[in-house]
């Protein structure tokens, strides 16, 4: 590996390493990323550009593992286990949040900040191809129902439970809070997708049993 190279992997870990670490990301300083990685404050700035990229960087580096959980879903054999699957996959990334809830703040955050919507967008491609009866529309309704919420919900837990009732630290509250997420915007489709079969490229765009309540 070029010096370059490894330098550059030092400070990611570094970074990731304090953001496991700290309890807020803000209080994270290029001096400290530097100092933990054994290089100078300006290397960051060299590699980086700025304290936030590589934050960003870092962020996405501990969700790494994440992807696996998303990849299960493109292994679901019919609408009804996509949702099972989808169900099981947000409660997995619940999990990661309450535990690196830094990570997953600068994440979206920086996802946000960008409007690149790329979870929400990737997640509407997986619901498109799982359930037949949804068509290109009903599909980013639906991903658009359950990601940015989520993520707004993440950045303000305290605000997020005054108004919801769920205590996100409490993984009992929160496996029923997605779970009960993905009740509401997928409903039945599940059981009635063969029902519903043609009639979601319908002109008027609807699908019979899409419940967005």
């Amino acid at each position: 590996m070029r010096v370059a190279d490894d330098t550059k992997e030092r400070l990611i870990s570094a970074a990731a390493e304090l953001m496991r670490e700290r309890d807020d990301c803000d209080g994270i300083t290029v001096k400290d990323i530097a100092e933990r990685a054994g290089t100078s404050v300006g290397l960051v700035n060299y590699h980086f550009a700025s304290r936030d990229n590589l934050l960003s960087i870092a962020a996405a580096r501990i969700w790494d593992p994440f992807g696996r959980e998303w990849e299960r879903l493109r292994k679901a054999k019919n609408p009804a286990e996509f949702k099972r699957r989808l169900t099981l996959a947000l409660q997995a990334l619940g999990d990661m949040i309450a535990d690196q809830t830094n990570a997953a703040r600068v994440t979206v955050e920086s996802e946000l900040i960008k409007g690149s919507f790329e979870t929400t967008r990737f997640l509407a491609l997986l619901i498109r191809d799982a359930i037949p009866a949804y068509g290109e529309r009903d599909a980013r309704l639906a991903a658009w129902l359950i990601v940015p919420p989520l993520q707004l919900a993440l950045l303000n837990m305290d605000q997020f439970e005054d108004f919801s009732g769920v205590d996100y630290a409490k993984k009992a509250e929160r496996d029923r809070f997605f779970s009960d997420v993905v009740e509401r915007v997928l409903g039945d489709i599940g059981s009635k997708t063969d029902e519903a079969g043609p009639a979601a490229d319908s002109s008027d765009g609807k699908t019979g049993n899409h419940s967005t309540k």
